[in-house]
This record gives structure tokens, C-alpha cells and sequence, in this order.
């Protein structure tokens, strides 16, 4: 029996498929929600997981307060990334979602933390390098300004809460990103960075740094 669960929301993706396990190895219980349960069922064949199907563009608050029932914490990885998407598709699920979660959890007894993964893209051109978190935000595109109006909404929403910036991830999942870099390196093209331009997350680190 576990004593607490926690909902990930975009459970299947790059950092949920290696947060999820994580997570039940320390003893908690896991629902993730997700676009397609059939994502989750395969990244999670055997696992005692709670699977959720939900659209988050779409769903309304009665959604919500079904997809939060009984957890006791929140990690909300769910994000579009996507640039060729419209700016209120992005919006609606990486801040109205957010803060539609966040409403929901008001109404429980024993909700214990809300953990927003934001993102460094809000520092698009930063003033100087390295950045810190109190330095002023300049998002670039949707994304980054999407997630810096989803840190906005956390901070009204009345909930314990703790938002994480991570910066660029790597590592299982993340091949085609990195592919072309890696080739650049090889045919020793690519261009020589300042040594703070460039910090990287490994990808399974950085699950076990999100699991309590």
C-alpha cells in the first residue's frame, strides 16, 4: 500500500519515463496523465501505475479535480514545445492547464506540493552569462514566454509550490536532438562556445532529482 502518490502529468515523455520509475522505487504511488494511454501502457508495461487519459488543451475543471484526486503531489512535466503550433494551443497547455491543476488542488486535504517544471528558455538573451534566477526574464518565443506566465500562475494560485528551471536535457530519448551536434563534432565544424553559453541536464539525473 502506498502512503503518498504523486500525479505526473506528460508521464510518458523524455523525463517522465525515468521519473515514474523512480518514483515507485522510493515507495510512492504513481498516476501520470497523458494525451495517449497508450504511451503510457507501453512505457509502463508492468509497473503498478495509474494511467489517465486526458487532453489537456481541452479539459474542463470537473477533469481536473478528477486527474488530482487523492495525490498528495504534483510534478507537471506536460509541455508543448512545438513552434509551428499556434500560440494559444501552447498557452493552454503549458499555463491554463497548469494553473486549471492548481485550482484543482486547493480543494484537497493533504496536498503537500505542486512541482512546475519551467524551463531556461526564459532567459533567451540574457544581460550576462551565466544567468541566475533573479535575473530579469527575456523570453524569445511562445514556449519561453508560455512558461514564464505558468511561473506567474503558480505564484497566485495558493498552493505549495517549487518551480524548477532546468536547462538543456540530454541523454536517453533526447538521440535526435543531439545527433547533429554530434556529427558537427565529429567533422570538427562546430563553432567554439564561450565555456557558461552551453549547460546541459542528463536526463536520468535529473528524474532522480525530481523524485522527493
Amino acid at each position: 500500500m502506498f502512503w503518498l502518490k504523486v500525479l505526473v502529468t506528460g508521464g510518458a515523455g523524455h523525463v517522465g519515463k525515468h521519473l515514474v520509475p523512480a518514483l515507485l522505487a522510493k515507495g510512492y504511488g504513481v498516476r501520470v496523465v497523458v494525451k495517449r494511454a497508450e504511451d503510457a501502457i507501453e512505457a509502463f508495461k508492468g509497473m503498478p501505475v495509474e494511467i489517465m487519459e486526458l487532453d489537456l488543451a481541452q479539459a474542463q475543471p470537473p477533469a481536473f479535480d478528477a486527474a488530482v484526486k487523492g495525490v498528495n503531489a504534483i510534478v507537471n512535466l506536460a509541455a508543448l514545445m512545438d513552434s509551428a503550433l499556434p500560440r494559444e494551443t501552447v498557452f493552454a497547455v503549458n499555463v491554463q492547464a497548469a494553473a486549471k491543476l492548481a485550482t484543482a488542488c486547493k480543494k484537497l486535504s493533504k496536498f503537500n506540493r505542486f512541482v512546475q517544471i519551467s524551463s531556461s528558455s526564459l532567459y533567451h538573451n540574457p544581460k550576462k552569462l551565466p544567468f541566475e534566477e533573479d535575473d530579469e526574464p527575456s523570453p524569445g518565443n511562445a514556449y519561453g514566454e508560455s512558461k514564464l506566465e505558468a511561473e506567474k500562475a503558480m505564484q497566485e494560485s495558493g498552493v505549495p509550490f517549487v518551480i524548477l528551471r532546468p536547462v538543456v536535457i540530454y541523454g536517453l530519448g533526447f538521440e535526435s536532438i543531439f545527433r547533429p551536434i554530434v556529427k558537427a563534432v565529429q567533422k570538427k565544424r562546430l563553432p567554439r562556445m564561450h565555456r557558461n553559453n552551453l549547460n546541459l541536464t542528463k536526463n536520468q539525473e535529473k528524474a532522480k532529482n525530481l523524485s522527493p
